[in-house]
């Protein structure tokens, strides 16, 4: 299955989510489940690069 979205594209709202949790004081819950999601979109992104192989590893 390849992604259709970009690292990058998905990252830049996480980092903005954080920040304005924190400028703004969220519950406690709201900052634990952006951490989680941070998690998640890390160990998305990661576990792509690692599968990815080449013609040559193949032969």
């Amino acid at each position: 299955i390849i992604l259709t979205v970009t690292e990058g594209s998905v990252k830049k709202y996480l980092d903005t989510s954080t920040r304005v949790a924190a400028e703004y004081e969220v519950s406690e819950y709201t900052r634990q489940r952006i951490e989680l999601i941070g998690l998640e979109i890390k160990s998305l992104f990661e576990s792509d690069k690692s599968r990815q192989m080449g013609l040559f590893e193949f032969m």
